[in-house]
């Protein structure tokens, strides 16, 4: 993690390929990652997503506000070039992989939105 432009960036690797050459998250999103302690959960989540949906097309994190309770959750929205089918084989992965890497808690506070064609 280091900070660029006043935004937070991450830079995700796996063995000893770059999945995304960098990545910033809004300050609104760096701030409720602190306030709840839930930066290495969205670290976590963003680098499983990435590679749960690839090709990735485009990739977002935004902090998103229930209109109704006012329930702040991050939304890591992901579109990618699947199938119907293999995007909803890929976000059960995705939910396995989250649910043996991050906490209750974390998975409660993050949200994923996927778009296929």
């Amino acid at each position: 993690m280091k900070e660029a432009h006043g935004r937070t960036v991450y830079v995700f690797q796996t063995m000893s390929q770059t999945v995304t050459p960098q990545f910033a998250y809004p300050d609104n999103v760096a701030r409720y990652c602190t306030s709840n302690d839930l930066h290495p959960a969205l670290k976590a989540a963003v680098r499983i997503a990435w590679e749960s949906f690839a090709p990735v097309r485009e990739l977002t994190v935004d902090l998103d506000q229930d209109p109704e309770t006012g329930e702040q959750t991050l939304l890591i929205r992901v579109a990618s070039t699947l199938s119907v089918e293999e995007g909803l084989r890929r976000k059960r992965q995705y939910t396995q992989r989250l649910a043996a890497s991050a906490s209750a808690d974390a998975r409660e506070r993050i949200r994923l939105l996927f778009d296929i064609p």
